[in-house]
């Protein structure tokens, strides 16, 4: 973006823009997004092939529009998100975003669901 289209941006400014829902946050080995229904906040819950699981939670963050013009996802995941199953994952995450409702995202995605079915079985 160029300085004029900068400075017309500041001066000419509409509301930020809705919550972009299909951008990619980059999360490794995705099980399950959810979305509030506001669509402000989102949490990704993600697993790994040793049976470890945690969630990341993003807020939309319109706080840069005004200056910069640019709005984002902001991670506001707190440190302590690890634990053992994909179910306390995503319980952890709604406690955390109590103040949001949520619905699934999307389907997850069939690689983890069986890394969450592996870690779930008791080893013999």
């Amino acid at each position: 973006m160029n300085v004029i289209e900068r400075v017309k941006r500041f001066f000419v400014q509409g509301p930020p823009p809705e919550p972009d829902v299909d951008r990619d946050l980059h999360v490794h080995h995705t099980i399950k997004r959810l979305i509030s229904t506001d669509r402000t906040c989102r949490i990704i819950i993600a697993g790994t092939p040793e049976g470890t699981f945690t969630f990341r939670a993003f807020q939309w963050d319109t706080s840069d529009w005004k200056v910069a013009g640019s709005t984002f996802w902001n991670d506001v995941t707190p440190s302590t998100s690890l634990t053992d199953s994909p179910e306390n994952a995503e319980r952890l995450a709604r406690e955390t975003m109590s103040e949001f409702e949520f619905e699934e995202q999307d389907e997850p995605n069939r690689r983890m669901q069986a890394i969450s079915a592996r870690a779930e079985k008791p080893d013999s």
